[in-house]
């Protein structure tokens, strides 16, 4: 049987896959490229060489990176920064039992649109959606300035108006240095309501609603339901504020050391890749949280506030790690929803690890108040009274009579230490993950 040279050139449905050649045929089949093998398989690997991806120099990269720096930095110390003033906040509205979700709000809405990004940035880019965010998060902070009456709140106004013009600056940035990119999966003659349908909206909707249903029980026991309301007691600063009695600023600044200490680890995890740095991540957080539980008893100065260092430490290690053995791990094509997917187990244990510290540092200051306060021989209408002033305002230790305040701070040390002893359980269990992990060459 033989091919004419129309089927060749123009071959419909009918045409054959696969077709008897003659030898001279061969010519003008490997030029054609219908079915056969190129003669030269060196010069086939020679013409694909030469398309390769744009290459950029490491000055190009560090001005990237550096561009990226900034918004990853600041909104880093805009977390910290909800740690160490949320109690002031709270206080100024009279209530500090709800101040958990100042926080668990922020960190509810990351956990509910990560997996969203991800898949708007392989439909759109990058770049694009990178300067969305951080329009976004520049919005935010200027919300919130103006939040009470339209006056703004005062102390805390400049923590968060401060962050607008660097969100500005690393939005800008990101739009002259950063590469023009998009999905290679993605047509450019699609339209955007054939992109948008390719979002799953719904999911995120439900996804959001789960994680919510998932927390909001730990967040809203106690005085609303049967078990103890878990006040969200973040250690550090509230240690520090209780304990010392210093401003919402110095009780966060003893947060820099962990800031660190994450930033260290991180650095060193990304140069050094290896699984036993995981390992070595647990551990550190261990060690942490053992001296944290041991040495903090309510007399605590700087040299033992540096114990947060190998905590910081350990998370920066932990999240490189992570991330980068997932990257080696999945189909290129996969990267950004798989990352995404990593940011979201990641948020939804710090609200589950969070709300459950909390709880119990919430169940053993009621204890320890209501024990203590019964011994001087106080009636439990008035217990009852002094626990919660205590829950409506940080400031109230500072308005009790003082030995109402000493046990207000006793309680306050005892339940922060029962935290200290479930982020230990908490790192163990991340210890024994890690051993699980199979180490593969990159």
């Amino acid at each position: 049987m033989t091919i004419r040279a129309e089927n060749i050139d123009n071959p419909t449905e009918a045409s054959r896959l696969l077709s008897n050649t003659t030898p001279g045929d061969d010519a003008r089949f490997q030029q054609n490229g219908y079915g056969s093998v190129p003669a030269d398989c060196e010069s086939s690997n020679d013409s694909e060489s030469t398309v390769s991806k744009p290459k950029y120099s490491n000055s190009y990269i560090a001005r990237v990176v550096a561009a990226l720096l900034i918004g990853v930095f600041t909104s880093s110390i805009d977390a910290s920064l909800v740690l160490a003033t949320h109690p002031v906040i709270a206080s100024e509205f009279g209530d500090l039992e709800d101040s958990s979700w100042l926080f668990i709000s922020f960190m509810l809405a990351g956990a509910a649109t990560q997996s969203l990004y991800g898949k708007l940035s392989d439909i759109y880019g990058r770049k694009p959606i990178l300067i969305v965010c951080y329009g976004l998060f520049a919005v935010g902070c200027g919300l919130v300035r103006r939040w009470n009456d339209g006056t703004g709140l005062c102390d805390h106004n400049g923590s968060f108006l401060g962050q607008v013009p660097v969100f500005v600056v690393a939005a800008l940035l990101c739009w002259i240095l950063l590469p023009d990119s998009s999905s290679d999966q993605v047509d450019n003659e699609v339209g955007l309501g054939n992109s948008l349908a390719r979002i799953d909206g719904l999911g995120a909707f439900l996804l959001g609603t789960g994680i919510l249903a998932l927390m909001l029980p730990l967040e809203i026991g106690g005085q609303k339901v049967p078990w103890t309301h878990p006040l969200m007691m973040y250690s550090v600063p509230i240690y520090f504020q209780v304990t010392q009695r210093v401003s919402s600023t110095i009780a966060g600044a003893h947060l820099f050391p962990a800031v660190i200490g994450n930033t260290v680890g991180g650095i060193f995890s990304g140069a050094l890749i290896q699984r036993n740095l995981i390992i070595a991540s647990s551990i550190f957080s261990m060690s942490s949280y053992g001296l944290m539980l041991l040495r903090w008893t309510g007399h605590t100065g700087w040299a033992e506030s540096l114990y947060v260092i190998p905590g910081g430490m350990g998370t920066g290690i932990a999240q490189s790690a992570v991330f980068i053995a997932l990257q080696s791990a999945i189909n290129p094509g996969d990267k950004a929803v798989a990352a995404s997917g990593l940011y979201l187990t990641g948020t939804i244990g710090c609200i589950v690890g969070l709300a459950a510290s909390s709880a119990s540092t919430q169940v053993i200051l009621r204890r320890v108040v209501q024990v203590k306060l019964a011994k001087q021989g106080m009636n439990k209408s008035l217990i009852d009274e002094v626990i919660k002033k205590a829950t409506e305002s940080v400031t109230f230790i500072d308005e009790a009579p003082k030995k109402v305040a000493e046990v207000l701070v006793e309680g306050y040390v005892k339940g922060i230490e029962y935290s200290h002893g479930i982020s230990i359980i908490f790192s163990f269990l991340a210890l024994i993950a890690a051993l699980l992990i199979r180490e593969r060459k990159l």
